[in-house]
């Protein structure tokens, strides 16, 4: 395994322990695995751009590697580690694929654009890192984007597995794709799980948990994107503000953070006003309300984001 030394006046930029990053243990538990599987690979595709594409493609100098990314800040910055830390960059190819709604079976899952280039690859290792946690089952039709063109014997790496989002991923894929794959969970970082593609089976999108798994996430779309755009002109901090004493929120207890927690709500609402229209929900508009009472619907607007997000908890 290549061990990769960097000058101390760089290393944060690639330290994985750093923010939402992958973790520097569960990486290397990575690359230690790649390297078991096939030495070199031919290709690695990961869904989610950042630090980690820049330490695979030092890691296998020799593979392509395609790295997607629905944040155009984050596709800029890989962009940028890429020119200042590789000396053959365009081994690494970075794809910017927006966010849009894709259909399975009989739901729909907000997700990276499909990336045309990715059917004509013949994928050893898919890793799946992104989209964010707001998209809500956006990492799971990931598998579904590449299954076809992963080999067998193929590795899906999946990080943040300890989530309850990410457990249920991982059960809806097993489900799709009976018998088709062998599991590993591996503890460091946020834990892994390690899919190892053993046979190539047709998906089965018809079983009675996965069609009212699809029917419910289909229902907290719309009342994600109703809710935000309820909320357009909101005041965020004041909403904050005035919740429900008994609405635990556990990103806001420390309030060192409040700043940082409107700014990812913001963005998460610019994300679903985008995306309204694919879903044609509409807003309610707040006609014929006194300005007490307007602002009583958009806190109870927010609860409801909050709670379709999974950011809120049980007291």
């Amino acid at each position: 395994m290549m061990i990769i030394n960097f000058d101390n006046s760089k290393l944060d930029k690639l330290d994985l322990n750093l923010g939402w990053r992958i973790g520097e243990e569960a990486f290397l538990k990575i690359v230690e695995l790649i390297h078991q599987e096939f030495n070199i690979p031919n290709h690695i595709v990961e869904f989610g751009s950042g630090a980690s594409s820049i330490r695979l493609a030092l890691s296998f100098p020799k593979t392509n590697i395609l790295s997607i990314d629905a944040d155009a800040n984050f596709y800029d910055q890989t962009q940028a580690l890429a020119q200042e830390f590789l000396e053959f960059p365009n081994l690494l190819q970075l794809k910017y694929q927006p966010l849009s709604f894709q259909k399975y079976g009989s739901g729909q899952i907000l997700t990276y654009t499909q990336e045309a280039a990715l059917s004509n690859l013949n994928i050893d290792c898919v890793i799946i890192d992104g989209p964010p946690f707001y998209t809500l089952r956006g990492r799971e039709a990931c598998l579904y984007q590449i299954y076809d063109q992963l080999c067998v014997g193929g590795l899906v790496i999946l990080d943040d597995v300890n989530r309850e989002g990410e457990k249920t991923i991982l059960k809806n894929w097993l489900s799709v794709y009976p018998d088709s794959f062998d599991v590993e969970i591996i503890e460091p970082g946020h834990q892994i799980a390690i899919l190892q593609k053993k046979q190539s089976v047709q998906p089965n999108w018809l079983s009675a948990d996965k069609h009212q798994d699809s029917m419910q996430i289909n229902q907290r779309y719309d009342n994600l994107c109703a809710s935000f755009l309820n909320l357009e002109n909101a005041d965020f901090g004041k909403i904050i503000a005035s919740l429900p004493s008994n609405l635990v929120v556990p990103s806001l207890e420390n309030p060192d953070y409040l700043d940082d927690f409107i700014n990812m709500i913001s963005i998460i609402k610019a994300t679903y006003k985008s995306i309204a229209d694919q879903i044609n929900v509409v807003s309610q508009p707040f006609a014929n309300l006194t300005d007490e009472e307007c602002f009583l619907q958009q806190i109870e607007s927010f609860c409801c984001c909050l709670e379709s997000l999974g950011l809120t908890a049980n007291i």
